[in-house]
């Protein structure tokens, strides 16, 4: 796992697609940025309760799709997977 904290979110888009990774993220300008710049995959998390534990809890629900994830852009909440 590559941490960056205060990376462009550019260089880390790129980053991931040098290594092939999806990106896990609570920014949602990562998600409009995706789009342009496709990175293999984006899971956005958008829990209400955004706690270490709840985060967790929700990134562990969106894993359960395995590589399934590549490719896309998946909004992950307490309840949805979309």
């Amino acid at each position: 796992m590559l941490e960056r904290r205060g990376a462009e979110d550019v260089e880390i888009i790129e980053i991931a697609r040098v290594y092939n990774k999806i990106i896990v993220t609570i920014d949602k300008d990562f998600g409009y940025l995706a789009v342009s710049q496709t990175p293999p995959g984006l899971i956005l998390l958008r829990p209400k309760d955004l706690r270490i534990p709840n985060r967790l809890k929700t990134i562990l629900r969106a894993l359960e799709l395995g590589e399934r994830l590549y490719g896309y852009i998946t909004v992950v909440t307490e309840t949805i997977i979309r």
